[in-house]
């Protein structure tokens, strides 16, 4: 089970430390950060959690962080800029197993082998499009959505959607629906929880 959703977004001015605290008593903590500024490492992210992916300088100006924490109460300790949006999903009875990628610019999260029983979740990220329109592939919910920026500047947004699989095989998710196109788009994630 997913617990509430946590976020903070970037006011479009300057870089601000993001004391983040989701809500308590879950396992599994699920961050997501999408900048339209280039970040030189992941050091500056949530330290409490563990790296799993981390793209910086593609399409010129745009930064997206995935990382998991476990435990209970996990705090976000990093930094953002004003042009982020970040993240956190809590999760019950569940721990992080694997993730896939898209391709730059992909609305369609790939495909991932799973079990009878697994959560997956689908993220898309968007820079360059305040505040876009969006629907989740057909099946999914949607989890939570985080914007940063400004009108005119620098902005980026994170969304993420979930579903419970019940049968083994693979999962192949369709396209996220959102007014975002081209460059707009980082990129799609897919993850399996067990």
């Amino acid at each position: 089970t997913f617990g509430q959703i946590s976020t903070a977004s970037g006011n479009g001015s300057s870089t601000y430390a993001a004391n983040v605290t989701p809500q308590a008593g879950h396992n599994t903590y699920l961050a997501f950060l999408s900048s339209d500024g280039t970040r030189p490492s992941s050091t500056n992210f949530g330290t409490n959690y563990t790296t799993r992916q981390h793209n910086y300088g593609f399409n010129s100006s745009s930064t997206v962080y995935f990382a998991t924490a476990g435990s209970s109460n996990r705090t976000w300790n990093g930094n953002i800029d004003g042009s982020d949006g970040l993240l956190i999903v809590p999760v019950s009875n569940a721990t992080y197993a694997s993730s896939v990628n898209s391709s730059t610019n992909s609305k369609t999260p790939p495909n991932i082998n799973c079990n009878a029983g697994d959560a997956v979740v689908v993220v898309l990220y968007t820079q360059d499009k305040l505040n876009p329109t969006i629907s989740p592939p057909s099946g999914y919910t949607l989890l939570g959505r985080a914007d940063g920026g400004t009108s005119g500047g620098s902005c980026a947004s994170v969304f993420a959607a979930a579903k419970l699989i019940t049968s083994s095989g693979w999962e192949y998710p369709g396209s996220w629906t959102t007014n975002a196109s081209g460059g707009q788009v980082h990129l799609s994630q897919t993850i399996r929880l067990t």
